[in-house]
């Protein structure tokens, strides 16, 4: 039986359709999320899904409220990716290689060299971004079975 990896602070890169999904994931698992990209159009879709989710009889108002307080938005990678102490880096930014690049390389800057790192991409090649494949398949907190456990190779380089 494989151990299961267990991750309770998570930095999110990317608060898009699929980023939100994790953060709510996540949240719900009592997990604490931190994103250093604060788009107010971002947090806005994200608490309009959880309200979609109260509406529809899916989950109280009161477990949308404990999601939403462990969600925290932010401006400062530096906060996010040291400071917060995350277990774990999550990239879920667009699927643009000058997008995720700029990402990973803010993230980069500030992540501490034990934390890994998690991608979702299925349209651009690991290496033109800086990825190499390592460990996978790998769950965080239950988020989705097909994310891959990577190894950012700059990194390492440290």
């Amino acid at each position: 039986m494989r151990k299961k990896l267990i991750f309770k602070r998570i930095t999110l890169i990317g608060g898009g359709w699929i980023g939100a999904g994790f953060a709510i994931r996540a949240a719900k698992r009592s997990c604490i999320v931190m994103t250093p990209e604060f788009e107010e159009m971002a947090k806005t879709a994200l608490e309009a899904r959880l309200q979609q989710a109260v509406d529809k009889g899916k989950m109280s108002s009161i477990k949308r409220h404990v999601i939403l307080e462990r969600i925290f938005w932010n401006t400062d990678w530096k906060m996010a990716c040291d400071e917060f102490r995350p277990d774990i880096l999550i990239d879920a930014t667009t699927e643009d290689r000058l997008v995720k690049t700029k990402a990973l390389q803010n993230a980069d800057a500030h992540l501490l060299k034990e934390v890994p790192r998690v991608t979702v991409t299925s349209a651009l090649d690991g290496e033109a971004i800086g990825f190499d494949a390592g460990e996978h398949p790998m769950s965080p907190v239950e988020i989705n079975k097909g994310l891959e456990l990577v190894i950012y190779k700059k990194h390492l380089q440290r």
